[in-house]
């Protein structure tokens, strides 16, 4: 079940990180948990951070390792404490970034990148919980439109927990292929090229190459009911995200009306298992 999506105040910046897209900051919560967090330049609707929240509620619903999110709240405070340091924080944050609520992703301990992953063989799949998940974040991101995940840029961590490796997808800004409106959200947009999907990665191959008729139809089915569970959630989901984000009404109700089409989403899944064969 869902839960609120919960407020963490941030007690202190530990370093600006960069990555391709942006530079999420390094920092420590009052909760003793350590949170990389992100902002957006992009005002009404603040498309980026809207994606992130979505998407990790949407991976949820999917049943997905992704790793735990907040809003994060950062005081002038902390910024000063941090600037006292350094020269400048870098020109992707403004002078006063901080008065706006900001998304927060929970740092998975002992994680590695994926491409340490990629070659791997039928007795190494058994370290992982569930390998059947990479496949299934491959279908999410045909479903949401991510067209940041691809075999160059797989944006999937590997965490172990009792022992096995479970995937965690990360990084959903670039979610419904990077439209800042989404009520212009369509099918033809959010098409991925199979060359750019981590489904063509020779890691989904292997695992692909082990699956069974029977896994095939289960995971079909699997894949439906994550579907159904997502819509089933989405006025939930869009409750969680910040007014300040401008993610207004019509934008929700096509989302919804979008992510609903009964036909789209039997071609998503069936498109999905055509990388299966």
């Amino acid at each position: 079940m869902l839960q609120p999506i919960k407020t963490i105040e941030i007690s202190k910046i530990i370093k600006e990180t960069t990555t391709k897209g942006s530079a999420p900051l390094f920092t420590y919560g009052i909760d003793d948990n350590t949170y990389f967090v992100k902002t957006t330049n992009q005002k009404n609707p603040s498309a980026e951070i809207i994606n992130e929240l979505l998407c990790g509620y949407f991976a949820q619903c999917w049943s997905l390792h992704v790793p735990e999110f907040c809003l994060a709240m950062i005081s002038k405070e902390v910024v000063d404490s941090y600037l006292q340091g350094i020269e400048k924080m870098s020109d992707f944050y403004s002078p006063n970034f901080y008065e706006n609520i900001l998304f927060g992703s929970k740092q998975v301990w002992s994680a590695t990148e994926l491409e340490q992953f990629i070659n791997v063989s039928k007795r190494d799949l058994k370290l992982f919980s569930n390998p059947m998940d990479f496949l299934k974040i491959g279908a999410f991101d045909l479903w949401v439109g991510n067209k940041d995940r691809k075999p160059e840029n797989p944006n999937v961590l590997i965490g172990s927990e009792n022992g096995l490796f479970d995937f965690h997808p990360i990084d959903h800004a670039a979610a419904f292929a990077y439209l800042t409106n989404y009520k212009e959200v369509r099918e033809v947009l959010l098409h991925i090229e199979p060359k750019n999907c981590i489904l063509s990665t020779i890691l989904a191959k292997t695992i692909s190459s082990f699956v069974t008729h029977e896994d095939i139809k289960n995971l079909k089915n699997d894949i439906n009911d994550c579907i159904n569970n997502t819509i089933g959630n989405l006025d939930f989901i869009f409750d969680q995200v910040p007014s300040s984000w401008g993610l207004g009404k019509k934008s929700k109700e096509h989302l919804k009306s979008f992510f609903s089409d009964e036909a789209r989403n039997k071609t998503i899944i069936e498109h999905f298992l055509s990388y299966l064969k």
